[in-house]
């Protein structure tokens, strides 16, 4: 398995609890291609201070480009439908992570989180395990 780690507060406490189970333990960073630079320059930082078994997983194609093709980001055009992206971004990279990693997976959510960013959880983890 691996631990999910966006950068925020969230996953990073996961990130620590998880190495002081196993300083080695994979990390992996989905990189949407909408970061802010500082966000990349964070986790890079972040990797060389603890020593992360850290890697990269970009969204193919970027959110970026999903947005471009979409139209959502043309002011000119008729209302375009924004895409969902959460394939994109979390399922696919989270995918190639499993490939790599196996199948075990942590992520950080507070309890508090929104009733629908749990719910997109409970989704996937329930089509992951009948997939």
């Amino acid at each position: 398995g691996y631990v999910a780690f966006s950068g925020g507060k969230d996953s990073a406490v996961v990130l620590h609890l998880a190495r002081r189970v196993d300083p080695a333990v994979p990390v992996a960073w989905f990189d949407s291609g909408l970061e802010w630079p500082e966000t990349r320059a964070y986790i890079e930082e972040l990797a060389t201070a603890w020593k992360l078994n850290l890697t990269i997983i970009p969204a193919e194609p970027t959110a970026l480009e999903i947005l471009q093709a979409s139209g959502a980001w043309d002011h000119h055009a008729p209302a375009a439908r924004v895409p969902r992206l959460g394939a994109v971004l979390v399922e696919q990279p989270a995918a190639r992570a499993h490939e790599m990693f196996g199948a075990g997976e942590l992520w950080g959510v507070r309890a508090e989180e929104s009733g629908g960013r749990r719910r997109g959880y409970a989704s996937r983890l329930r089509r992951a395990a009948s997939g």
